[in-house]
């Protein structure tokens, strides 16, 4: 009886050893082995969207730009923010873009979108832009600090409070800008004016 019982545990001891010298034998292996590294992950830039695909040939982001829309002036604004009758407001636009487009192009089509209404109304933001249908942004160039943007089309004045709109929203929209000391207008190829000299 005690030599079987002996016999046994030689048995499981040897059993034992065995799947041990198994298992580190099979780490050893496995260890040695290389894997290929993802040479050809590129990572996404910091904003493209979380919710579109991106690779290597990806080219729309996301920016944050601001346009210059007008309100209705009350007592106790900040005289710097008053044009003529409105108030300028700066209004933050998120939007995605061509990678290549620079932000002013990206902000002066944002504003000549025209989404926001015109006549604004009380507490409420418009653009008179939006009221101009057969004005458009054609391009804008960056040069010396000087900031010169071009129109084509024509536009249509309903009254002496409209006469620095277009150009309010336009030279505001431009100076958010650091590279941008001074803007221009041109429309049709001439300098913007209008119709009384005022440009």
């Amino acid at each position: 009886m005690k030599d079987q019982q002996k016999g046994s545990a030689i048995i499981i001891w040897i059993s034992t050893i065995t799947i041990l010298a198994i298992g580190i034998g099979a780490s050893i292996y496995f260890n040695s082995l290389s894997y290929p590294s993802p040479i050809n992950f590129i990572p996404p830039p910091c904003c493209a969207t979380a919710s579109s695909t991106y690779d290597s040939t990806s080219t729309m982001v996301f920016i944050d730009m601001k346009i210059a829309l007008l309100a209705v002036p009350h007592e106790g604004n900040n005289p710097e923010t008053v044009r003529g009758c409105d108030i300028v407001v700066m209004s933050h636009q998120a939007r995605e873009v061509p990678l290549n487009q620079g932000p002013l192009t990206s902000a002066m089509k944002e504003l000549f979108a025209k989404k926001e209404p015109w006549p604004y109304s009380e507490g409420f933001l418009g653009s008179f832009i939006s009221s101009q249908k057969n004005l458009f942004f054609d391009h804008a160039i960056v040069e010396n600090g000087v900031a010169n943007i071009y129109l084509t089309g024509n536009y249509t004045l309903g009254g002496e409070c409209d006469d620095p709109r277009t150009e309010t929203q336009i030279v505001e929209t431009a100076k958010q800008f650091s590279t941008v000391k001074s803007v221009q207008i041109f429309l049709n190829g001439k300098e913007f004016k209008t119709p009384n000299e005022r440009g």
